[in-house]
């Protein structure tokens, strides 16, 4: 059973239940995926549980959640919110947390638990990459950024980025979650100083300056557990990603990055990077128009 986990407010609810949507229509099997949807507000809360007692199909694969039960059985995560983090880090704190608290309490012992970002959007069946992390036997699975050549040099912020990663519902992944979860509530911030930590083996670890947020601590995982590192070409296609200027014939998500929308689901902003028009007759324009249907199914 997949278990994808997320982790949104009201201003990205709409984006979180297109990318719902777009798991309902690709993953191949809905007996064996659902999607735990961490509210960080009540009126989100509220909309999705009235989403679910309307929709018996929605209803089989959306679990709402309030943050507040994944922050009660979660020590110290409420105390994040004192510590002076921005809006930025604060979101950027729960992927972790999200995790952990997915396998230590929502999970059984087949499950893998996948964390996304709400603003990806799922435009085939993601099962090859799964398949292929099945596969290596790995703890853990986590994508690069696939950086295009013009932005090579961020690759110091983080060589993999969060927004999707999985864990199994092992003791191993778990400890590494946990790890992870306990490394960020610590620290999280834009500019991340030089990092040390000691690793679940008992090993020192430091990683150079210049992560930003969770990115540098989950470098960490690969010094203690198994990760298998997602090659799909048509996996995590980003505005910042070498695949977003020639795309590949099949695609398996797309991380909408930077792109903004209001309440209504109107854009607000699109991303600054290039866009060539394939990419934006392919991708852009209908995630716009399964946000907008989502922000009317939503909120209505």
């Amino acid at each position: 059973m997949r278990r994808y986990v997320c982790c949104q407010n009201s201003a990205y609810g709409a984006q979180a239940l297109a990318l719902v949507r777009s798991l309902q229509r690709h993953e191949p099997d809905p007996a064996q995926f659902t999607v735990s949807a961490v509210c960080m507000d009540d009126g989100l809360h509220e909309r999705m549980w009235s989403l679910v007692r309307t929709d018996k199909a929605l209803a089989r694969i959306l679990k709402p959640y309030r943050w507040t039960e994944m922050a009660e059985a979660t020590p110290g995560l409420i105390d994040c919110l004192y510590d002076g983090r921005t809006t930025v880090e604060w979101f950027w704190t729960q992927a972790s947390q999200a995790v952990a608290w997915m396998l230590e309490h929502k999970s059984g012992p087949s499950d893998r638990v996948v964390y996304v970002d709400s603003d990806l959007w799922f435009t085939g069946d993601p099962s090859p990459v799964f398949d292929a992390w099945e596969d290596s036997g790995a703890d853990v699975a986590l994508h690069t950024h696939r950086f295009h050549a013009d932005y090579a040099d961020r690759e110091a912020r983080g060589r993999f980025n969060v927004g999707l990663c999985g864990f199994r519902a092992t003791k191993e992944a778990t400890v590494a979650a946990r790890w992870w979860a306990k490394q960020v509530r610590r620290l999280c911030v834009t500019e991340m100083p030089a990092l040390s930590a000691t690793l679940p083996n008992g090993m020192a670890w430091t990683r150079a300056a210049g992560s930003a947020g969770d990115q540098g601590w989950i470098e960490g995982l690969v010094e203690f557990c198994k990760v298998h590192v997602i090659e799909h070409p048509g996996a995590a296609v980003a505005p910042y990603s070498a695949a977003w200027r020639a795309l590949p014939e099949e695609i398996m998500w797309y991380h909408a990055h930077e792109a903004k929308y209001d309440h209504s689901g109107n854009v607000v902003k699109r991303t600054g990077y290039p866009t060539p028009q394939e990419t934006t007759s392919r991708l852009v324009e209908p995630h716009e128009a399964a946000v907008k249907a989502a922000a009317e199914e939503l909120w209505r």
